[in-house]
């Protein structure tokens, strides 16, 4: 038993509802043809004539294949030390004074010894010649 082919138009309907979203689909569903023929023959047509208004009179992407080229590179190796040497610079804390990394604060050269001042809060002061002392009791 042969089963019976589907219907012009319901094979229409399923080719339209299969595109994905795009110029093809569009131009499909503006002129909606009444034969499968007809659909896809305008669905070719959109979808050449996109990829001819992007890319040229041919329809496709210029290509020029000269051999294997190697990948260039120098740009990628530049930025990659770039970035290694501000990652770096971040993780290195220059002193203020002399703008050195090697030494901290208190071992800098140029830095002046501090000299002991006295201290803000003198010891209080003993009282002089208690009555103990003096022999006053």
């Amino acid at each position: 038993m042969q089963l019976d082919p589907l219907p012009e138009q319901v094979r229409v309907t399923i080719f339209m509802e299969g595109f994905r979203t795009g110029i093809a689909r569009t131009e499909v569903f503006r002129v909606h043809p009444s034969t499968f023929k007809e659909a896809v023959d305008t669905a070719l047509n959109a979808e050449f004539n996109f990829n001819a208004a992007r890319y040229g009179t041919h329809g496709h992407a210029q290509r020029t294949f000269d051999g294997a080229n190697p990948m260039d590179l120098s740009h990628a190796e530049e930025e990659a030390r770039d970035l290694l040497a501000v990652e770096q610079q971040r993780n290195v804390r220059k002193y203020y004074m002399c703008g050195s990394t090697r030494h901290l604060r208190p071992q800098c050269p140029l830095r002046k010894p501090r000299q002991s001042r006295p201290s803000r809060n003198p010891p209080p002061n003993p009282k002089v010649g208690t009555e103990r002392e003096n022999g006053n009791s």
